[in-house]
């Protein structure tokens, strides 16, 4: 009916833990594509509402990098969008839960995401808002150090035809902290994209 649901098991054959590059390493930073990981999900979607939920549990979540920020243990996702006719809306919420380096800090890492797509004949306008929160993030002392990173976007796309379409983007986020380093300051990304469907 309505409801789709999966089951899926990676196991690739040079597995590797999947680090969380908390503390900017990139040693401890492993690929996903080469992570032993558990994934389930179901969608449910009927007429404007589409809602999607998933878990993800690391085989590998337990081994630890010394001097390293620790793997990513498991994750849960839960997503909605629903088409208003004159808009559509979406969110998103993510956490993801981590195994701390030599046991001194276990970081939990909550991202969500809200947004809005509005159609006008051939153009449409995009908004979107995202959040990300370190709770617990440095592997040494002292520990409890939570920071949170936030950013916009906007959007401007319009269909030159069915297949040929022009989308302008803007966006502006804050670093999220790492360890006990202070926030960097705001980046800004410009983006102008010309995509054709042959």
């Amino acid at each position: 009916g309505a409801f789709k649901f999966v089951i899926c098991q990676q196991e690739p054959a040079n597995s590797v833990t999947f680090g969380t590059g908390v503390t900017g390493a990139a040693a401890n930073a492993g690929v996903l594509s080469n992570t032993a990981l558990t994934n389930l999900g179901v969608t449910y979607a009927a007429g404007p509402l589409v809602v999607d939920a998933g878990y993800l549990a690391y085989k590998n979540s337990g081994v630890t990098n010394a001097g390293q920020g620790g793997n990513n243990k498991d994750t849960a996702r839960l997503s909605a969008s629903y088409d208003l006719g004159v808009a559509k809306l979406g969110a998103g919420y993510q956490v993801s839960n981590v195994t701390g380096n030599n046991g001194v800090a276990n970081p939990k890492v909550t991202d969500y995401l809200i947004g809005a797509k509005v159609p006008m004949g051939a153009s449409s306008f995009g908004v979107t808002f995202a959040s990300r929160t370190w709770d617990d993030i440095t592997a040494t002392l002292p520990v409890g150090v939570n920071a949170t990173g936030t950013g916009y976007s906007l959007e401007y796309g319009y269909a030159m035809s069915k297949r040929t379409s022009v989308i302008a983007n803007y966006a502006r986020w804050t670093q999220v902290a790492s360890g006990i380093v202070a926030n960097a300051d705001a980046s800004s990304q410009y983006q102008l994209l010309l995509s054709h469907s042959f």
